[in-house]
C-alpha cells in the first residue's frame, strides 16, 4: 500500500493527524470518510460519539476544509489522507464501512473501489448524475455482496416513516389527492460545494421527490412543470437557481407542489402535508 502523505510543518489538526497511524480499533465498526460534502458539526459529533463506530480515516485533499469541519477535538484519533493515498484506508481490514461525501462525478469510482475492497458503503448524495453509472454501482454492490445505501435521508425521518405507515400500510388516510412540501436549507452551502453539487434539483429537490414517490408508490409523474430564479449572485454565476417551485401530477391523479429555497436565516424549514 502507498505510504501516507506527509504535510510540511505542524499546521493544525489535519497536518498532525496525517503523520501518525490510525488509532487502534477497540470495538465497534471502523469507518473511513471520503470527502466532506455538506457534513456539519452536529453530524460529525454524533459520528464521533457513537459507541458502535470509530472513525479511523478521513480522505480529503483540502486539508484546511478538514480542519474547518472537524476541529482538533474530533481529529485527535483519526488519520487524514489525501485522495491519492485512499488505498491505505481501503486496504485496512479494520475498516468495515466507507462514508462517501465526495462530489457525484468522483463518488462512483470511490464507491466501486470500496465495495471491491469488501466495505459496506453509505453515499451521502447520488452515486452519479448519470443513471447508468449509478445503476452500475448498485449492480457492483450485489456482485460483491456488500450494502450500498444512497443518502435519501428523509426516508429515515421518524415522522415521515409514521406517515408512510399510515398512507401505505394501513391506508388510514385514504386516497391521496395532494401533497405539498417546503424545504428551506440552512446554512447556505459554500460556493465550492455548489460548483459540484449538480444544482438545486440534484442537491435539494431530489430528496422531496424521493419521499413523494415513496408515499404515492409511483416512480415518476406524468406531468411536471417548474420555475426557478437565482436571487444570489453566486448562484446566477453558476447558472443555477436558489429558489424553485415545482408542480407535478401523477398517474393516480395526485397533484404535488414543491417549494425549495436555499434562503433560510435561522434553521432548516422542512414541511410536508398530505
Amino acid at each position: 500500500a502507498p505510504a501516507a502523505s506527509k504535510q510540511a510543518g505542524p499546521r493544525g489538526a489535519a497536518a498532525e493527524a496525517s503523520d501518525g497511524p490510525a488509532p487502534a480499533l477497540r470495538h465497534g465498526v471502523g469507518l473511513a470518510l471520503f470527502g466532506l460534502g455538506l457534513l456539519n458539526n452536529a453530524f460529525l459529533q454524533s459520528l464521533m460519539e457513537e459507541d458502535g463506530c470509530c472513525l479511523l480515516y478521513v480522505v480529503e485533499d483540502q486539508l484546511e476544509e478538514v480542519e474547518r469541519a472537524f476541529g482538533s477535538e474530533f481529529l485527535a484519533g483519526t488519520r487524514v489522507l489525501r485522495q491519492q493515498d485512499a488505498d491505505v484506508a481501503l486496504n485496512d481490514q479494520r475498516v468495515s464501512g466507507a462514508i462517501i461525501c465526495s462530489p457525484p462525478e468522483e463518488a462512483s469510482e470511490i464507491i466501486i473501489d470500496a465495495l471491491r475492497a469488501g466495505k459496506g458503503v453509505f453515499c451521502e448524495r447520488l452515486p452519479s448524475f448519470d443513471r447508468q453509472t449509478a445503476e452500475a454501482c448498485f449492480d457492483e454492490a450485489d456482485r460483491c455482496g456488500r450494502p450500498l445505501v444512497c443518502g435519501f435521508y428523509k426516508r429515515f425521518d421518524p415522522a415521515l416513516q409514521f406517515l408512510y405507515k399510515k398512507v401505505r400500510d394501513s391506508q388510514a388516510l385514504g386516497r391521496i389527492h395532494r401533497i405539498s412540501t417546503i424545504s428551506s436549507i440552512y446554512p447556505a452551502a459554500s460556493l465550492s460545494f455548489l460548483k459540484t453539487s449538480g444544482g438545486i434539483f440534484y442537491n435539494a429537490a431530489v430528496h422531496d421527490i424521493d419521499i413523494i414517490s415513496l408515499l404515492l408508490g409511483e416512480s415518476a409523474p406524468d406531468t411536471i412543470f417548474s420555475l426557478g430564479h437565482a436571487f444570489c449572485a453566486d448562484m446566477a454565476y453558476l447558472k443555477d437557481a436558489d429558489t424553485v417551485a415545482v408542480s407535478m401530477k401523477f398517474r393516480s391523479g395526485a397533484i404535488v407542489t414543491l417549494d425549495v429555497s436555499q434562503h433560510c436565516t435561522k434553521s432548516c424549514d422542512q414541511r410536508l402535508e398530505v
